[in-house]
């Protein structure tokens, strides 16, 4: 009986070992500039990934690429970003097939959702929901092919490796 209990206490240990994913950035470059010096200065940043393509996406082409960074005071953030923007229509006949957001935040915190459409639809939204934060900066990419080009799916029974 004893052996049973050690057993399921070992693997407990184990998951709660998982290193950390803060980098830590050190800035040793000094301008010759009393008014905005920086000298050893130490940023502590958290690079986020956020993934998801379609089996056969690799013929896939970039429908759309953005980036953007903001520094402001501490505050809770909710990132939309949405395609086509949310002003226009559908313009093309292209599916989107993959997408890759990069995402750089002073904190640990963060979730991503699609919020509407998704892989193999002709449009998406992404949120991103971050926790106590002072700056933010992203890159994304969204890739896609000619609709002409995919079998019909529905996205709600397909078996296809999605997300």
């Amino acid at each position: 009986m004893l052996w049973r209990i050690i057993f399921f206490i070992v693997p407990i240990v184990f998951v709660q070992s998982y290193p950390s994913n803060i980098v830590e950035l050190e800035d040793s470059y000094s301008v010759h500039n009393t008014e905005n010096e920086i000298t050893n200065g130490r940023i502590h940043m958290t690079l986020k990934q956020y993934h998801c393509a379609w089996n056969d996406s690799y013929n896939s082409k970039l429908l759309t690429f953005g980036a953007k960074s903001w520094v402001f005071p501490k505050q809770d953030v909710n990132l939309v970003l949405s395609y086509p923007d949310k002003n226009e229509t559908i313009k093309s006949n292209d599916v989107i097939t993959k997408f890759n957001v990069l995402i750089m935040i002073d904190s640990t915190h963060s979730r991503g959702y699609i919020t509407s459409g998704g892989i193999l639809q002709d449009h998406i939204s992404l949120s991103f929901v971050f926790s106590g934060i002072t700056s933010l900066t992203y890159q994304f990419w969204l890739y896609g092919l000619p609709n002409e080009y995919l079998p019909r799916i529905d996205p709600y029974t397909n078996v296809h490796n999605m997300c």
